[in-house]
């Protein structure tokens, strides 16, 4: 027989031929259809939730090392498992296996690790920072800031009292400088700090001045092994973690921004900063991998870097009471897990990218369009899932992570899937301003509202409200039928100029804005359409 191992996200694979029947082993007890994933995670519990191939008890083991202390039983059997797994310690990183058991024998999965919540009362606070302008026509409550962010990033290193950890692929020029005096002036009031940069980038005026300050770095080439193979591509920080006096005052910063003076004063980059124990835990523990300890010196013989990292960090942290997931390069399949993100789109892709380059990732995107979702892409450094659609998981991936094979196989790189739909909401006015900038002519229009309950008898559209209006209007229509539907705006010379809605939809009650801000005064039509159904109506648009 042949056996095919799929390559995830399943574009490639591989294939074994037994040689004779002594090479095929059967694997005694039951086969888990769903992998392990951490669920409804709290301060003090997790609920650890998997599938097997049949009826089976099971128990999960664990503990705070591999050396599991714990364990949770399953008596009853059965082939859909929900572990809650309690009495834990917050902002804590437990491992834990799997082991199940049907009437064939025992199954059992590898070591897996997560974190719990931070503890009740931490604030998960999530600032976000643009360099560009942003549009606030698609604003739902609060308006994003296009700022200085190197600014910013000084705050918080001027607010740190206990510790700064920093991985940074560059620092130069005068926004170098002045972080440099900054981070200098911390460790002067007694803040201890660790750095890390590309070594590539270690030779700046900047970089100079925190050596002679006596800031301890190192760069990429620290590991003896890796001997900078790859980016030292990451842009993090992490504050007040290496401390216990407080779980509030911990912050991880993240993004796309570059700390050089293009990055902060002409590219568009995004930043952001987020008060949670937890995550910032997990964030150093990645950094004192690079560092080779997590004391105030670094350990060349324990330093990993690129390829020899390892998947050791918890992925799934409940913030605010939003999920947030954390994934570092190249160590723990950041690719795939922004495939599976990709995947589960129901309405739009909004992606500012600077490094375009993986077509595991471009088929999805095509595979998405062809589904009907709205796809838009720019060269930039973002990426939003159904940011516009308030009903789905409105999503932020962001980071150091180009979609690159270097960025997934041998850069060092750091990545959030924010699901927060305040969060997408904000970046949703940047990437407008940026997709408008760059010649994009689709329409941003924040979700299809389905509005009212019941299935309507007949097709119909509604006459818009207010009308005239300035500069936005909403337009209502309903559907007796499911199918693709086309909603689309012509001027009075029958010319398209705006696409509202063009995907399958279901039966029911929909509106939907119609925003006109960069449209002149005059007569439009719109025209709703689906499958045989036609219909047309006029409004005025007065500035």
């Amino acid at each position: 027989g042949t056996a095919s191992l799929l390559t995830p996200p399943y574009t490639s694979d591989y294939e074994g031929v037994a040689r004779t029947q002594d090479d095929i082993i059967g694997h005694a007890g039951p086969s888990f259809t769903k992998a392990p994933t951490e669920e409804d995670i709290q301060p003090n519990s997790v609920t650890v939730s998997f599938k097997t191939g049949s009826f089976s008890t099971a128990v999960v083991r664990f503990g705070t090392t591999e050396t599991y202390t714990d364990s949770v039983v399953q008596a009853t059997a059965d082939s859909t498992h929900e572990a809650v797994i309690d009495k834990l310690w917050p902002a804590t990183v437990y491992h834990y296996q799997i082991a199940a058991t049907d009437a064939e024998g025992t199954n059992q999965t590898g070591d897996a690790i997560f974190s719990t919540a931070s503890p009740t009362g931490s604030t998960g606070t999530i600032d976000v920072f643009f360099s560009k302008s942003v549009d606030t026509s698609v604003a739902r409550n609060e308006k994003a800031r296009a700022v200085d962010i190197s600014s910013m990033f000084i705050s918080r290193i001027n607010a740190a009292q206990h510790s700064i950890d920093v991985a940074l692929y560059s620092l130069s020029g005068t926004v170098g400088s002045n972080i440099a005096t900054a981070l200098i002036n911390a460790k002067n009031r007694g803040v201890k700090i660790r750095m890390i940069v590309e070594d590539d980038n270690s030779g700046t005026a900047s970089m100079n001045t925190m050596k002679s300050s006596g800031i301890p770095f190192i760069t990429d080439r620290y590991d003896p092994v890796n001997a900078g193979n790859g980016l030292m591509h990451n842009k993090f920080a992490v504050f007040d973690f290496r401390d216990t006096s407080s779980f509030t005052d911990d912050w991880v910063w993240s993004g796309s921004w570059n700390a050089t003076d293009p990055g902060n004063n002409s590219d568009a980059q995004n930043a952001l900063e987020i008060q949670d124990k937890a995550l910032a835990n997990a964030y150093t523990m990645e950094f004192n991998e690079m560092w080779g300890s997590s004391t105030d010196t670094p350990n060349a013989s324990q330093s990993r870097f690129g390829i020899r990292k390892t998947d050791n960090t918890p992925h799934r942290f409940n913030i605010g009471g939003n999920l947030i997931e954390s994934y570092f390069s190249p160590s723990d399949q950041t690719t795939l897990h922004i495939y599976k993100t990709l995947k589960a789109a129901t309405s739009s892709i909004n992606i500012c990218m600077l490094t375009f380059t993986r077509s595991d990732l471009a088929q999805a995107l095509v595979t998405a369009k062809a589904a009907g979702d709205k796809v838009r892409v720019v060269l930039d450094n973002n990426t939003l899932i159904d940011a516009e659609n308030s009903k789905a998981d409105e999503t932020v991936i962001t980071g150091s992570h180009n979609w690159s094979n270097a960025a997934e196989t041998s850069n060092n790189e750091n990545t959030l899937i924010i699901h927060d739909a305040r969060v997408a909401n904000l970046y949703l006015q940047e990437f407008k301003a940026r997709y408008v900038e760059a010649g994009g002519s689709d329409a941003i229009v924040l979700g299809v509202k389905r509005v009212g309950d019941g299935i309507p008898t007949a097709f119909g559209l509604g006459q818009n409200y207010p009308n005239p209006f300035n500069p936005t209007t909403a337009i209502s229509y309903q559907l007796s039928a499911a199918g693709r539907v086309s909603l689309k705006v012509y001027d009075i010379l029958g010319r398209e100029v705006m696409t509202l809605i063009d995907r399958n939809q279901n039966p029911g009650y929909y509106s939907v804005t119609f925003d006109a801000a960069r449209f002149a005064s005059g007569i439009y039509f719109y025209v709703l359409k689906s499958g045989g159904n036609f219909s047309v109506r006029k409004m005025l648009l007065l500035k």
